[in-house]
């Protein structure tokens, strides 16, 4: 019937809006600095109801040389040991947020980074997480690091920490 079908359909509607702000919520805890999420109003536009009042950390995770804009996502299959070690640290220190490590050439990081908030999803036999990706802002990047924590057991690779500010493009730059 009609009325059973739009019963349905706000159903599965309000599931989704609730799926979509409990995620988005984890970039708004780990820019605020606390280890929850704070109350709505949800980041709209980039801006930040409050931005937080020094730098923060966030691993780099390299994704290739394609950006993820705000509002992208893809999912991957992650089997290599420094991005499983990178979503191990980012669920433990950063609300499961990292940045998008972009290159100039060969070994110049672009100030500019994807806040990209990361879901995994399920293990794979052959070893890989499938983890979902979505980028929710940008950020700018001033300065790198590598803890102990992000170096692979031995010592040997791992990935880069950024110490990292919100970023917001200037509406005067795009007339």
């Amino acid at each position: 019937s009609p009325i059973m079908r739009s019963c349905a359909l706000n159903s599965v509607a309000v599931c989704l809006l609730s799926t979509r702000a409990t995620t988005a919520l984890s970039a708004r805890a780990w820019l605020s600095g606390r280890g929850s999420p704070a109350p709505p109003p949800l980041i709209i536009g980039g801006a930040l109801p409050e931005p937080p009042a020094s730098p923060l950390e966030l691993p780099l995770l390299a994704l290739g040389p394609d950006p993820l804009l705000p509002g992208e996502a893809q999912t991957r299959a992650l089997s290599d040991p420094t991005a499983r070690l990178l979503v191990e640290y980012a669920a433990s220190k950063t609300s499961s947020c990292c940045g998008q490590l972009m290159l100039r050439g060969e070994d110049e990081v672009v100030g500019i980074s994807g806040l990209l908030e990361l879901e995994a999803c399920e293990d794979e036999e052959g070893g890989a997480t499938f983890v979902s990706i979505r980028c929710v802002g940008r950020v700018g990047v001033l300065g790198l690091s590598q803890p102990d924590e992000a170096r692979l057991p031995g010592g040997e690779g791992g990935f880069l920490v950024a110490l990292v500010e919100p970023y917001c493009d200037d509406d005067e730059e795009a007339d």
